[in-house]
């Protein structure tokens, strides 16, 4: 299940099953994210080069559960219409003919995409630093600054709310950041 990869990204799937109560415990008996990893790979054509798998590993497990649905909740809760134009077919069909060593070239990712637009857009656009859209849950969870309840009350009736205390006490003690994990 999708909820059981977004939990497990953040703790081994040992400690999770340990603490999923529950409808959580259920689904997690089942579900082996290498198992699942394994499955799709066996699907794809033997010799592919492991960029093209991590390509449709992508697509099989981030966009359509992830991503897209995130994007698709956010942008109607605001009246916001998004196109997806990197994901039409015919734009997939050509990124699926770059070749591998185009994609990443001298360390620098999406390499054609980048050269393709720079007739278009400047330089200090196309190569800035990556930025994310994430909310600064780290410094909210290590300070009195984070809006509504602790992340662990609610979760209750899947987890076992010490699972997530602990999680929360090791992150707001030290330099590392759980946040992901809680």
């Amino acid at each position: 299940s999708l909820f059981a990869e977004m939990l497990h990204i953040g703790t081994d799937a040992a400690a999770l099953r340990a603490a999923a109560r529950a409808p959580l415990a259920a689904a997690l008996a089942e579900y082996c994210p290498r198992e699942r990893i394994a499955e799709l790979l066996r699907a794809l054509p033997a010799r592919v080069p492991l960029v093209d798998a991590m390509r449709y590993l992508d697509v099989k497990l981030t966009l359509a559960n992830g991503m897209l649905v995130k994007v698709d909740r956010a942008s109607m809760a605001v009246s916001l219409e998004v196109r997806a134009v990197f994901l039409h077919r015919d734009m997939l069909a050509l990124a699926g003919r770059i070749p591998a060593d185009r994609l990443l070239h001298d360390g620098i990712p999406k390499h054609a995409l980048k050269q393709a637009l720079r007739a278009w857009l400047p330089d200090d656009l196309l190569f800035r630093r990556k930025r994310g859209f994430t909310a600064p849950v780290g410094r909210w969870m290590r300070s009195d600054a984070a809006p509504g309840p602790a992340p662990e009350r609610g979760l209750d009736e899947y987890l076992d709310p010490a699972l997530l205390g602990g999680l929360r006490r090791d992150h707001a003690r030290s330099d590392a950041d759980r946040s992901r994990a809680i």
